[in-house]
C-alpha cells in the first residue's frame, strides 16, 4: 500500500494510516493541508526547544527534523517516545544574546554565533511575514548549501513545510532556529569556472571528476576543504541550470540514489551520499514558499554540493533498478523506518518517498531499504 501527497510544485506525505493513495494520483489539495496540521509538532518542538543546534562532538541535532518528518509520515504515537531515547545525546541550548549587529556577511559560517542570529531572525519573523523572510534569506545564504553538511538548509526545508501546514509561534521559533544554523554554519565554495563549461544536468553528473582528498574528516570537514582542489573549479559550473530546475532535481536525487545502492557497501560513503539526496530534495519543501528565481538559485548551488559529493565519495557507477522490479511498498518501508528509531534512516525514507512521488522510480524505495537496514539508532 502506498501513500503520497503531492501537486506541481513538492510531494507531502500524508499519514499512512489516514490518507492512502497510490503513487501514481496526485491527491486533492485539501488532503495536502492536512499533513503537518496536528499539534503533537508544537508540543515537540516545545520539548526540543533547550536543546543546542549540535551534539558535544559537533554533529549536528536531528531531532527537530526527525520529529516534523513523523508527523508527516503519520507516526505521530512516535514521536514523544523517540525524544525520550534521543534526548540524552542532546546538549543545553546556549543562554539568549542580543540580536546579531553589524555587518551580517562577516558574521556567516562563524558556529559561536548561532545564538545571535537565532535573536536576529526572531526579531524578522516578529515584524514580517515568514514568506517574506525566508525569500530575502535564501538569496543571502544559498551559496552556504553545503554548510554543516546541507543540515542549515535540510533544518529549514522542515520548518518550513511544517509553516506552511500551519502557523504557530514554536513552528516560527523553529525557522529562527533553523535559518540560523544556516547562516551560523555557512559555507560556500569559492573556487568558480568559466560559464563556457555548462552543460545539462544529466551530461554534468557524467562529466564529475573523482577528486581526492588528502586527508579524511567528517563530511563538514572534508567539503570545507574542496576548494583546495584544483580539479574541483570546473565542476563548480558544469550544470547549466533551466526553466523546470524540480525536474532537473528528480534527475539528481535518482542519480544518487542510485549511487548510494552502489557505494553503500563501504561504510564510509555512506553518510555522505545520503545528504546529497537529502540536501537538495530539500529544495522541494521550500519551492512553493519562494520565488522561481530562487529556486533556480537555490538548485545551483544545491548543484555543487552534489557534485562535490560524487566527486570524492562515489567510486562505484549508479545501480540501476529495471522498471517493474520488486520493491518493498511505502507503507511498509514507513513502518520498518519508524521502528528502527535511526534519525538518518527515517528522515532519507521520506525524502525518497517524497522524491518517487513525482518520479515513480524504483531505484528510490530500494536506497531506501537498504538505508533502513544498514543504519543504527
Amino acid at each position: 500500500m502506498q501513500i503520497f501527497i503531492a501537486n506541481q510544485f513538492t510531494t507531502f506525505l500524508a499519514g499512512s494510516r489516514n490518507l492512502i493513495k497510490s503513487s501514481h494520483h496526485r491527491p486533492s489539495a485539501k488532503m495536502a493541508s492536512m499533513t503537518n496540521s496536528n499539534s503533537t509538532l508544537d508540543e515537540a518542538l516545545e520539548a526540543l526547544s533547550g536543546a543546542a543546534a549540535n551534539f558535544a562532538n559537533g554533529n549536528t541535532n536531528h531531532a527537530p527534523m526527525v520529529v516534523e518528518t513523523l508527523t508527516v509520515l503519520g507516526h505521530d504515537q512516535a514521536i514523544l517516545p523517540w525524544i525520550d531515547n534521543y534526548r540524552p545525546m542532546l546538549g543545553d541550548r546556549p543562554s539568549s544574546r542580543p540580536a546579531l549587529q553589524g555587518d551580517w556577511r562577516e558574521a556567516l559560517g562563524k558556529r559561536d554565533l548561532w545564538p545571535e542570529w537565532v535573536a536576529l531572525f526572531q526579531a524578522e519573523l516578529a515584524e514580517r511575514p515568514w514568506p517574506e523572510v525566508l525569500n530575502l534569506w535564501i538569496e543571502r545564504l544559498a551559496p552556504g548549501f553545503s554548510g554543516e553538511a546541507t543540515h542549515g538548509i535540510i533544518r529549514t526545508a522542515h520548518a518550513v513545510r511544517a509553516l506552511g501546514a500551519r502557523e504557530t509561534k514554536p513552528r516560527l521559533n523553529e525557522l529562527a532556529d533553523a535559518l540560523a544554523y544556516w547562516a551560523a554554519a555557512f559555507h560556500d565554495f569559492k573556487m568558480v569556472a568559466p560559464s563556457s563549461y555548462r552543460f545539462g544536468i544529466k551530461q554534468a553528473l557524467a562529466q564529475v571528476p573523482p577528486l581526492e582528498v588528502s586527508r579524511a574528516g567528517n563530511i563538514t570537514e572534508t567539503l570545507g576543504r574542496v576548494d583546495m582542489l584544483p580539479p574541483f573549479a570546473p565542476v563548480t559550473n558544469l550544470y547549466q541550470g533551466g526553466a523546470k530546475p524540480l525536474d532537473d532535481l528528480s534527475v539528481l536525487t535518482e542519480h544518487f540514489a542510485g549511487l548510494y545502492l552502489a557505494n553503500a557497501h563501504d561504510p564510509g560513503r555512506v553518510f555522505a551520499l545520503l545528504h546529497a539526496l537529502t540536501g537538495p530534495s530539500a529544495l522541494r519543501l521550500l519551492a512553493p514558499h519562494i520565488s522561481q528565481a530562487n529556486t533556480e538559485l537555490l538548485m545551483r548551488f544545491a548543484w555543487q554540493t552534489a557534485a562535490a559529493v560524487q566527486g570524492i565519495w562515489s567510486r562505484d557507477k549508479a545501480t540501476q533498478i529495471e522498471d517493474g522490479a520488486e520493491t518493498d511498498a511505502a507503507e511498509d518501508l514507513i513502518d520498518a523506518a519508524v521502528n528502527s528509531g535511526a534519525a538518518h534512516a527515517i528522515k532519507f525514507t521520506e525524502a525518497c518517498l517524497r522524491e518517487h512521488a513525482l518520479n515513480p522510480q524504483p531505484v528510490y524505495l530500494a536506497a531506501a531499504k537498504d538505508a533502513i537496514g544498514r543504519l543504527d539508532g
